[in-house]
C-alpha cells in the first residue's frame, strides 16, 4: 500500500531540486487532462520554475481560454530533453497516452517521472504516482496536492482546475460526481473560478459542423438486442466532408448514454487505422472497463475506451470491423 502523503511530500522535493519540468497532457487531449496542465504550469510559474508543456496533439480551440495552454509544444528538440530533469504526466493512463514511450531514451538518466492520473487501469509507470481512481478528476487530485502544499490557488488556477472536474464528470451529471468534487467545485468558485466561462465553452459552442457530426451519429444508432448496447460509428470521411476535429465529439458519448432502456452506449470512429471506442454507462452493476480493457485499453468502471486496427464496413443492416 502506497504511503500517498510521503509521495505528496517527495513530489514537493522533486519540483523544488528541478531546474527544467516537462508538464505532459495526454494524446487526443480532453477538458481534464489540460484543466490540470494549465493549473499546474501556473503553480511551477508561481514558484519561479522553468517549465515546458507538451502534448503530442493539438489543443482544441474551444479550451483556449484556459491560461498557458498556447504554449503547449507538439513535439520537443534532442536539446529539449536534454536540459528536463524532471517529467509531470496529468491525466494519462499510461505512458503510451502521455505521447512519451517512444522518446524516454532522450531524456537524462536522472530525470525522474511523477504520474498523476485518476484511472482504474493506471499501472503506475512513474517514479512517483498519485492515482486515486475513486477521483472524479485528475484536476480533483491536482487541486488536493496543492491543498497539502498550502498552495494558494487565484483565479486562473481555480478556473483551470474547475474545467477539469467539470467536464470529466460531465457538467456533474455522471456517477463520478461525489460530494467531494461538488465540494471542490464549490471551493473554486469561491477562489474566483470562472464557472459560467467554463460552462460556456464547452457547452454553448458548437459549430454547424459538430451538431452534423452529431447528426450522422444520430442517424446511424443501433441497438445489439444481445447485450442491449447502443452504439453508433463515426466514419474517417465523415470527419473530411464536415471539416469536423476532435472537440466536435466532446459529450457525444455521453449523450447517447442518456438511452433509459439500454445498458451501455459505444461511439465507434475511424481515427487512421485506428478504430477508436468509446463505452458509458450508468448503471450500477455494469463496468465498461472490463470490456474495454479485453479489447487492449481502460479507463473507468462507467467511462472507457480502446483503440484498434482496422475499418469500419456497413453490410447493409449492420456495422462490422475489417
Amino acid at each position: 500500500m502506497e504511503n500517498y502523503d510521503l509521495t505528496i511530500k517527495k513530489i514537493k522535493e522533486q519540483i523544488q531540486q528541478a531546474d527544467k519540468i516537462l508538464v505532459v497532457a495526454h494524446e487526443k487531449p480532453d477538458g481534464d487532462t489540460l484543466g490540470a496542465v494549465a493549473a499546474f504550469s501556473l503553480f511551477l510559474e508561481e514558484n519561479n520554475k522553468s517549465c515546458l508543456l507538451f502534448c503530442v496533439d493539438p489543443v482544441p480551440e474551444g479550451f483556449a481560454f484556459l491560461s498557458n495552454l498556447y504554449k503547449i509544444k507538439n513535439s520537443l528538440t534532442s536539446e529539449e530533453q536534454k536540459q528536463i530533469d524532471l517529467i509531470i504526466t496529468l491525466d494519462c493512463g499510461d505512458l503510451k497516452r502521455s505521447g512519451l514511450a517512444g522518446i524516454m531514451a532522450g531524456f537524462s538518466e536522472k530525470c525522474k517521472l511523477i504520474n498523476i492520473d485518476h484511472h482504474l487501469s493506471n499501472p503506475h509507470f512513474g517514479d512517483y504516482n498519485i492515482v486515486f481512481p475513486e477521483s472524479s478528476s485528475t484536476s480533483e487530485i491536482v487541486f488536493k496536492i496543492f491543498s497539502t502544499w498550502k498552495q494558494p490557488i487565484n483565479k486562473n488556477i481555480a478556473t483551470a482546475l474547475l474545467n477539469g472536474i467539470f467536464t470529466d464528470t460531465g457538467a456533474f451529471s455522471t456517477p463520478s460526481t461525489t460530494f467531494n468534487s461538488l465540494l471542490i467545485a464549490g471551493v473554486l468558485i469561491n477562489y474566483g473560478g470562472r464557472m459560467q466561462e467554463v460552462s460556456h465553452y464547452n457547452f454553448h459552442n458548437k459549430k454547424v459542423s459538430s451538431l452534423k457530426l452529431w447528426g450522422r451519429a444520430l442517424d446511424r444508432l443501433q441497438i445489439n438486442k444481445k447485450y442491449n448496447i447502443a452504439y453508433t460509428v463515426i466514419l474517417k470521411k465523415d470527419m473530411d466532408e464536415l471539416k469536423a476535429n476532435e472537440h466536435d465529439l466532446e459529450g457525444l458519448s455521453s449523450f447517447f448514454n442518456n438511452l433509459s432502456e439500454t445498458n451501455a452506449s459505444l461511439l465507434l470512429r475511424e481515427d487512421g487505422d485506428l478504430i477508436r471506442g468509446s463505452l458509458r454507462t450508468t448503471k450500477p452493476n455494469i463496468d465498461v472497463s472490463k470490456l474495454a480493457k479485453a479489447m487492449g485499453g481502460g479507463g473507468h468502471i462507467k467511462a472507457s475506451g480502446f483503440a484498434i486496427r482496422g475499418k469500419l464496413i456497413y453490410n447493409g443492416k449492420n456495422w462490422r470491423v475489417e
